[in-house]
């Protein structure tokens, strides 16, 4: 949820139970990638605003998703031709 704030790197450490400098480096990560804001002492919230993802993020994104999709219609016994098929008459 934008805006939400965070628990402390000290209270969602203990929470889960692992070290703190294991969460303090994801928030970090986090961050840098743009979902977190820290406010100093008021704590780290989420981002307003989701970060836009580059091309090629996407493009792999895409590309997993309809691998991923294809080999679960393989598993049910569809063949590449009807694949293949059934995705030109949908698109």
């Amino acid at each position: 949820m934008p805006n939400a704030t965070l628990p402390t790197v000290r209270q969602l450490a203990g929470d889960l139970g692992i070290a703190p400098n294991t969460v303090a480096r994801a928030y970090a990560e986090m961050q840098n990638e743009g979902w977190l804001v820290g406010d100093g002492r008021r704590g780290t919230r989420v981002a307003e605003n989701a970060p836009l993802a580059s091309g090629r993020e996407r493009a792999r994104g895409l590309r997993e998703a309809v691998a991923g999709f294809i080999e679960s219609l393989r598993h049910r016994g569809f063949t590449a031709q009807e694949i293949a098929r059934a995705f030109q008459q949908t698109l």
